[in-house]
């Protein structure tokens, strides 16, 4: 059996894990991995080439399925622009843009056009969307935000107590997360997060 490094099996971690994890079930089993631009420039390139950019101007704020395109271009909604390789949401200001995009979300979800906006998928969570240059540029549905790849962050907090198992649960259920600690009493004064 061959030895990995961290580096190994976190290269082999990156061409596994899913690019849009909520919308897997949009993608065919070879199209799920997102390969990195530094280690796999190529591969890269060629998955870049399958998706169309969500711009706001000449910057991009997402990476979207073809699927995804050809519902906004069915949609036929006179707030999106949509060209052979971009989308783009019209809207002068932060909150027609939002407005925008909620009716878009909200249309689909009604209409129970992909999976990820119906049932317990919809949070009624606003994700912002910042632009490049760090101005924020629309506040979307959390559960349309893999649908226009755009980036989004979380805090999962791990809370810590001696001799104590502490659980962190995703929102739908499945264990994010165990840790186990042990406090020395010796050393207890030291620490903070008692």
């Amino acid at each position: 059996m061959a030895s990995l490094t961290y580096l190994d099996l976190i290269n082999q971690t990156d061409r596994s894990l899913s690019f849009l994890t909520y919308a897997s079930t949009l993608l065919t089993p070879k199209s799920r991995s997102f390969p990195n631009p530094t280690l796999h420039p190529i591969p890269h390139a060629e998955r870049l080439s399958t998706l169309h950019l969500f711009t706001a101007g000449t910057h991009t704020l997402g990476y979207v399925l073809p699927l995804v395109v050809s519902t906004l271009r069915l949609a036929n909604l006179d707030y999106w622009e949509v060209t052979p390789t971009s989308v783009s949401l019209k809207g002068s200001n932060v909150e027609e843009r939002s407005a925008n995009m909620t009716a878009t979300l909200d249309s689909w979800r009604k209409q129970q056009t992909f999976k990820v906006l119906s049932g317990s998928g919809w949070r009624n969570e606003l994700y912002s969307v910042y632009s490049p240059s760090g101005e924020l540029y629309l506040r979307m549905e959390r559960s349309g935000a893999a649908l226009f790849g755009v980036v989004t962050y979380g805090v999962g907090p791990s809370l810590r107590k001696a001799c104590d198992v502490w659980l962190t649960r995703l929102w739908k259920g499945p264990l994010d997360s165990l840790c186990c600690s042990y406090r020395d009493p010796a050393t207890a004064d030291l620490d903070s997060s008692s």
